[in-house]
């Protein structure tokens, strides 16, 4: 006679998917939720320095954190994809990743030796030129490099947390830092109302930031571990080749501050920057998307028909993620430029045209890191030429002395390098072919 089997003894056929959708999705929330908080708390004390500091002040404290993003942009210069890209080969190993992280430091702590001198004449002139104390300026720039550099230390720690999904951890160390920072600013700048002050906040923040992801990258990274030779040239010879792109991108991305201060009027430079207040926003999509998405993506085995299947479900994901954040904004934006305040009622066709921008950019931002996550490469000589000059088409195109030109050339201009990275990861996948 035949056994006959209950139905408790047939296996769940649908629990492996529904076990993977289930992490998928919470490690979504647990991003979101992380970055909403970061949102929230970064606006709030944005509100309170404005109110808070008198006007040289904060202006003081504007141009050194436009430094101090700057200095991050410059000293990172593609090491943080580099590092993901040679971590992933073996990512379940601890011995090997941790000795990636450290030659990724290594190498970071060279760029850096090399960015801060040549970037500290500029941040003199910025600071000094515009009737500031040398006093002044030297403790705001020695807040400022001292902050860049324990961002940069931290910086790679997160590579092993997004491989491992482990973002949790990831996203309690950044709430927890940016709470500290609100706290400094709100305990501190009332009574001394500096931009030393606030530059001290950015700095606990980061010294939080950085014990914090140290800590939580040791179960899977050893912080103390020492620096590979070969790893290092590998990392460096992936950087070379970004670095052009990189370095162009974080210029160019500033197009719109450039055009509308050789262009357009007083009211028009502070249009674009309020509006520009609103990128954390459609930031949230490329947050979401690059901690969980691209790290999983970069982990696939060399498998072809894997590999493309996935490349193709994930560029669906990052469409409808970066439509969920930006379609709010262009059905309704006048509720989005009330947050901004009433002298930027005005502004609503305009704030479409930067929310299709941003559409456009994480959509490129997105590719950009699968690409690089595959070791995958657009060639920095095809792709800045053929940008720049489609950059000058479009400054012929639209008016440039108006906020709504100004948004158009500069939401419009990463479309060849959307294109372009679109592009080689289709041909990734076909040496892929060829290899295999």
């Amino acid at each position: 006679m035949g056994t006959v089997t209950s139905a408790a003894q047939i296996p769940d056929q649908a629990s492996p998917f529904k076990s993977k959708l289930n992490g998928l999705l919470r490690n979504v929330g647990i991003v979101a939720g992380g970055h909403a908080v970061f949102l929230l708390l970064t606006a709030v004390t944005g509100i309170c320095l404005v109110r808070w500091l008198p006007v040289e002040q904060y202006a003081l404290y504007t141009v050194v954190f436009a430094l101090f993003t700057m200095l991050n942009l410059l000293a990172d210069s593609g090491l943080a994809a580099a590092t993901t890209n040679e971590a992933r080969r073996q990512w379940q190993s601890p011995s090997y990743v941790s000795m990636v992280v450290a030659s990724g430091r290594r190498l970071r702590r060279m760029v850096c030796l090399i960015v801060y001198p040549l970037s500290l004449p500029l941040g003199m002139y910025m600071l000094h030129g515009n009737g500031y104390s040398i006093a002044d300026v030297s403790i705001v720039l020695l807040l400022a490099y001292a902050s860049s550099f324990i961002a940069m230390e931290s910086g790679l720690f997160d590579v092993p947390l997004r491989l491992h999904q482990a973002n949790q951890k990831e996203q309690t160390t950044n709430v927890v830092s940016t709470v500290i920072r609100a706290t400094a600013i709100v305990s501190i700048v009332p009574v001394w109302p500096t931009a030393i002050a606030a530059m001290l906040a950015v700095l606990a923040s980061q010294l939080v930031q950085f014990f914090g992801l140290r800590r939580a990258a040791g179960e899977y990274a050893h912080p103390s571990a020492r620096h590979d030779p070969h790893v290092l040239s590998a990392i460096g010879a992936f950087v070379k080749s970004t670095l052009p792109v990189s370095l162009y991108f974080s210029f160019s991305g500033q197009i719109a501050v450039w055009l509308a201060s050789i262009f357009s009027d007083t009211e028009g430079v502070a249009a674009i920057g309020g509006l520009g207040r609103l990128g954390h926003i459609f930031g949230m999509s490329s947050m979401v998307f690059g901690t969980v998405f691209i790290p999983r993506f970069a982990r696939l085995t060399e498998d072809r028909a894997l590999v493309t299947k996935r490349l193709s479900l994930t560029a669906l994901v990052l469409i409808g993620l970066t439509s969920a954040v930006i379609l709010p904004v262009m059905i309704g934006p006048q509720y989005f430029l009330w947050l901004l305040g009433n002298g930027y009622a005005n502004y609503p066709y305009e704030l479409r045209i930067c929310a299709l921008g941003a559409f456009i950019y994480c959509l490129y931002a997105g590719m950009f890191g699968l690409a690089t996550a595959r070791g995958w490469i657009v060639k920095p000589q095809v792709l800045i030429p053929i940008s720049i000059a489609f950059q000058v088409l479009l400054i012929l195109l639209f008016d440039a002395s108006k906020p709504a030109g100004i948004l158009w050339i500069s939401g419009l201009g990463y479309l060849p390098a959307l294109i372009a990275n679109i592009y080689v990861c289709i041909r990734g996948i076909q040496r892929m072919k060829l290899e295999n």
